[in-house]
């Protein structure tokens, strides 16, 4: 089930929020170490030492590769989320009779005068090269809070709201607008649990793009939506210029109109569309743009604690602690990009109990070689190319991205 039901707490909200259940609902912010174990995802394998070199135990090895560590940069991307929720309630209170006025209201010119308008909610933006774990680290985060809140009384008043409080959607391929439509009415279709004809993405049938748009603010404000996350960004450079200015114009007329927060996600191709179409980075960096890169070191802190979390999980005997010279292999082998890593551990435990052998350096090397071939060379050049100063494969996005952490750096002093 998605839903919870509401259970009311005024002081772990802002002191702007007292007096709106949609805040007052929201689970309070994990502190210091608290945070850091809600974020730590666990594997759902066994790995007790009863279960220790048993030949049956091979299966509980895949269960690493949903694990979450904390990155350093968890906490505050977890402060600044629940952050912006509550500053998307603070504009949004049900029990007043502006929101309702509001929910009436919405139409087609509503929507285009709001697209005309750089954002006027909170918006952030996670840009990280495949494999650093960006879609982990939100979901992470997103786990944390309930998708949907059943209202029933409030303070002694019947009040009966379903609250959405965060919808998580993919950029459509080919930056079509109404692809990206259908995409939020099938988020919003999973997270109230609907069915047949009364689904949101059987409503948009046979409509317009400008209808869709009416349809789905509307929707999205009589849910209450408090965060709208927007995956694989760098879609919408997919699209010609014209479609894509269309797309994001859009997404910040339906922010605008309904008022939630923005969270952005995608690849640094992504600044292709967030530079360009939005005119100013500004408008999708009102709450900071966080970038996720890989390690260079081998005693990097989130490196070792990667490493360190991946081997307390063996199921192969005797196990083995890893050395200084295994982190540097790993590094080595991997460029440090955590999606890569844990699967040449997850690759790498497989074999040594398949072939009853323990885990060692030759055997990273041998199964990187043997089984990530194509990988192995990627990641070969990737290490060639921050030899030189260079981030990725494409040197006309690696200039933007260059650039764009340059200008962040210069920010910072």
């Amino acid at each position: 089930m998605n839903t919870n039901a509401a259970i009311y707490n005024a002081a772990s909200v802002p002191s702007f929020c007292v007096g709106n259940p949609l805040s007052e609902a929201l689970p309070p912010l994990p502190t210091d170490a608290g945070l850091v174990s809600a974020l730590l995802k666990p594997p759902r394998g066994d790995f007790s030492l009863e279960r220790a070199g048993c030949v049956s135990s091979v299966f509980e090895i895949s269960s690493l590769l949903d694990i979450n560590v904390p990155r350093p940069e968890s906490p505050i991307v977890t402060t600044r989320i629940f952050s912006m929720i509550h500053n998307t309630y603070a504009r949004m209170n049900p029990l007043s009779a502006e929101f309702v006025r509001t929910v009436n209201e919405i139409d087609k010119e509503l929507i285009q005068r709001n697209e005309m308008r750089e954002f006027q909610s909170d918006a952030m933006t996670i840009l990280a090269w495949s494999g650093m774990g960006k879609t982990t680290l939100i979901r992470s985060i997103a786990e944390l809070l309930p998708r949907v809140i059943e209202h029933t009384t409030y303070k002694g008043q019947p009040f009966f709201q379903k609250q959405v409080v965060w919808l998580s959607v993919d950029a459509p391929v080919g930056g079509s607008p109404k692809g990206f439509m259908l995409n939020i009415a099938q988020a919003l279709d999973t997270a109230l649990e609907l069915s047949g004809p009364a689904r949101y993405q059987v409503a948009l049938e046979g409509l317009s793009a400008e209808a869709m748009k009416i349809h789905i603010a509307r929707a999205l404000r009589i849910h209450c939506v408090g965060l709208l996350h927007v995956d694989d960004v760098q879609r919408w450079g997919e699209a010609d210029a014209r479609l894509r200015q269309t797309s994001v114009a859009m997404l910040v007329g339906l922010s605008n109109t309904i008022g939630c927060s923005l969270l952005l996600s995608g690849t640094p191709e992504a600044l292709k569309v967030l530079q360009s179409s939005f005119e100013s980075s500004r408008r999708a960096n009102r709450r900071s743009a966080v970038i996720l890169e890989s390690p260079l070191e081998a005693d990097d802190l989130f490196l070792t604690a990667l490493i360190d979390y991946l081997f307390s999980f063996q199921v192969c005997q005797p196990q083995v602690a890893p050395t200084k010279a295994m982190r540097k292999l790993l590094l080595t082998l991997t460029a440090g990009v955590p999606g890569v890593l844990t699967s040449l551990y997850v690759a790498t435990q497989e074999t040594a109990l398949t072939l009853n052998i323990p885990l060692s350096t030759s055997l990273f090397r041998e199964v990187m070689q043997s089984d990530f071939g194509i990988l192995s060379t990627s990641v070969k050049d990737l290490r060639a190319l921050r030899s030189k100063g260079r981030n990725s494969w494409d040197p006309e996005v690696d200039k933007q991205f260059s650039n764009f952490l340059s200008n962040r750096s210069k920010g910072k002093k």
